[in-house]
C-alpha cells in the first residue's frame, strides 16, 4: 500500500478516535451532571393568610399568569383541583426535547407542595428551580416570573396555600438527550438568584404599571416575544412583536392554530392603529376591531375578568414599546375542522372556539354564569344562530358574523343539537 495512502488512513482513524472519545465524554459527562442540584439557598419569606392577600393570589393565578391553563387535572379549569399531571409533548419541537409533566401544586405534603417552605414556592416560581434545587425545563416561565414582586408572589403561595390538598403523584419528566446536553452545558438554566426584595410599581391605569403586568404577571410577554425554538432563548430585543411559536394546536389540543401577534404601535402589522376603546374590547370579549373573534390559544374570556384599570394600564404601556413591523403567519384550522362530518367538525370547532366559555358539551366554565347546554334546548335554530353570530352585548359573549362562515355555523348547531 501506498506510503501516503497508509499515513491518510492513520491520521483519518486518529480523527475517528478523537470524535469517539468525545462524544463518549459528552455522553459521560451529560449524565453525570445534567440533573446536578444548585446550591442555592431559598430566600426566608412568609406569606400571609388574610382574605385580601388570598384574592389578591386568586386574581394572579386565576386571570393574570392563568397557571391552571398547566397545573389543572384533565381539562384546564380554574376551578379544577391544580394537582398537575397535564402531558406537554415536546418530542418535535426544535431538536427535540422530551416529555414533560406539570407538577401538583396542591398543599398534599407527599405528593405536592405541602411540605415546601413560603420561600421555596416563591424561589420555584421566580428562579425555576426544584424544592431539591434542581433546575426547571423552561415550560416554567422564569424568564418573566423573575420580575413578579415579592408581595404578588407570596400572594400566589397565599392562594395555593388555601387549596384543598390532593395527593396525585405525577409521572416523572422524560427529557431527550439534546435536553439533558442543554442542562449539563448550563444552556438550559435557572434564572439569577433573587437576593434583594422586588417591589412593583404602584397599582392604577399607567403604563408603569402595565409594563409590570404585561412583562412579570401576565403571560403577555410570554407568549407575543419571539424565542428561539431550539433553545429556548426569548428575544427581549424583540418583544411584543409576536411570536414565532404556533399555539393552540395539537400541543394544546385544539384544532385549529394560531401565532400570537404584534402587540407593539406598529401601524401595519401591530396595534398603533388601535384606540384604547379597541383594545380593552379585545380583552374583553375578543373581538377584534374588524369584528373578527380570536381563538381562544388567546384566554381573553379570562382576560375580561381584569380590571378596567388594569387592561388601561398594559394598553398605555403596550403604545410605549418600540415600533416593530413583523407580519406573523395567520390562524389556520387543522383537519378536524376542516375535514368529515358536520358533528365531527362542529364539535372541534367548538373545543377551538367555544369550550373555553362554555366547557364541555356547554356545562358550564369559569367565565359563563349560565350554562349553554341548560340554554340550547330553549332556542330555535334561527335564534341560536343569531346569538352566534350577533354576540350578547355587555357580556363576554362575541358575535362570529365575521368569523365563522355559513357552513361552519350549521356544523355548530349541529354538535349543539347532539347533546343528550
Amino acid at each position: 500500500m501506498n506510503k501516503w495512502l497508509k499515513l491518510t488512513l492513520k491520521i483519518l482513524g486518529g480523527i475517528v478516535g478523537l470524535l469517539l472519545i468525545v462524544i463518549l465524554g459528552l455522553v459521560v459527562y451529560t449524565q453525570l451532571t445534567w440533573a446536578s442540584p444548585y446550591n442555592r439557598p431559598a430566600p426566608q419569606m412568609t406569606a400571609a393568610s388574610d382574605q385580601q392577600t388570598i384574592a389578591r393570589g386568586e386574581y394572579l393565578f386565576k386571570y393574570g399568569s392563568q397557571c391552571w391553563g398547566c397545573h389543572s387535572a384533565g381539562t384546564p379549569d380554574p376551578n379544577a383541583p391544580q394537582s398537575g399531571g397535564k402531558e406537554w409533548n415536546l418530542a418535535n419541537i426544535g431538536p427535540g426535547f422530551g416529555i414533560y409533566y406539570s407538577r401538583n401544586i396542591t398543599p398534599d405534603r407527599d405528593t405536592g407542595i405541602g411540605a415546601w417552605t413560603d420561600g421555596e414556592i416563591v424561589r420555584s416560581l421566580r428562579e425555576g428551580l426544584s424544592r431539591d434545587g434542581r433546575a426547571f425545563f423552561p415550560l416554567m416561565p422564569g424568564d418573566f416570573y423573575k420580575g413578579l414582586a415579592d408581595k404578588d408572589a407570596l400572594a400566589i403561595v397565599s392562594y395555593l396555600r388555601s387549596l384543598p390538598a390532593v395527593k396525585n403523584e405525577v409521572k416523572d419528566n422524560k427529557p431527550s438527550f439534546v435536553a439533558k446536553v442543554l442542562f449539563a452545558i448550563k444552556m438550559l438554566k435557572p434564572q439569577p438568584a433573587i437576593t434583594q426584595p422586588i417591589v412593583s410599581p404602584p397599582a392604577g391605569p399607567t403604563a408603569e404599571y402595565g409594563k409590570y403586568l404585561a412583562t412579570n404577571a401576565s403571560g403577555c410577554s410570554e407568549c407575543h416575544t419571539p424565542r428561539d425554538t431550539n433553545t429556548g432563548k426569548v428575544f427581549f430585543d424583540r418583544a411584543f412583536s409576536g411570536s414565532g411559536f404556533a399555539y393552540g394546536g395539537e400541543l394544546e389540543g385544539l384544532a385549529a392554530e394560531a401565532y400570537a401577534p404584534n402587540l407593539t404601535p406598529d401601524k401595519k402589522t401591530g396595534m398603533g392603529a388601535w384606540t384604547e376603546e379597541q383594545f380593552i374590547t379585545a380583552m374583553r370579549n375578543g373581538a377584534r376591531p374588524d369584528g373578527t373573534v380570536m381563538i381562544t390559544a388567546m384566554p381573553y374570556p379570562y382576560y375580561s375578568f381584569w380590571t378596567d384599570d388594569d387592561l388601561k394600564a398594559v394598553y398605555r404601556y403596550l403604545q410605549t414599546v418600540p415600533a416593530l413591523e413583523n407580519k406573523v403567519p395567520g390562524m389556520k384550522y387543522l383537519a378536524a375542522i376542516t375535514s368529515g362530518s358536520s358533528l365531527s367538525q362542529g364539535e372541534a370547532m367548538f373545543e377551538a372556539r367555544c369550550a373555553s366559555c362554555h366547557g364541555e358539551k356547554g356545562k358550564g366554565a369559569a367565565p359563563t354564569a349560565v350554562a349553554l347546554a341548560q340554554v340550547a334546548p330553549n332556542l330555535d335554530d334561527a335564534a341560536l344562530t343569531n346569538i352566534i353570530k350577533s354576540g350578547i352585548p355587555g357580556t363576554s359573549m362575541p358575535g362570529f358574523a365575521r368569523t365563522l362562515t355559513e357552513g361552519q355555523l350549521t356544523d355548530l348547531i349541529t354538535f349543539v343539537r347532539s347533546w343528550k
